[in-house]
């Protein structure tokens, strides 16, 4: 499934956590919906969220993964170069870069 630039909900997403503290046997669950609601989020947020959202598909990408669909490296690269944002120390540039090169990689397997 794409990726899309609009809620299909009155939430951002959903964001489940599930931990263990050092020395206990059960792990704990926090999950938390994220509204939408004027206000709550900034526009930097929303690019930092899409960001974060091509890495995170990259990564998957990398791995073969079930859960992107269609998803392609050009999709990752374009919602990574769309949100780019302020970039001091040129990191999200350069994983622009390894996107492009993964993307040549598996063109050639």
């Amino acid at each position: 499934q794409k990726v899309t630039e609009g809620p299909a909900s009155g939430e951002l997403g959903f964001i489940k956590v599930r931990y263990k503290l050092p020395g206990e046997k059960v792990s704990k669950l926090l999950s938390q919906p994220i509204p939408l609601t004027s206000g709550d989020i900034s526009a930097g947020r929303i690019q930092e969220g899409r960001f974060a959202v091509a890495v995170a598909g990259f990564a998957q990408l990398l791995r073969d993964g079930k859960y992107i669909g269609d998803w392609s490296y050009d999709d990752a690269l374009a919602m990574a170069l769309a949100n780019r944002g302020d970039d001091v120390y040129g990191y999200r540039s350069e994983f622009a870069q390894l996107i492009r090169k993964a993307s040549v990689a598996s063109a050639m397997r």
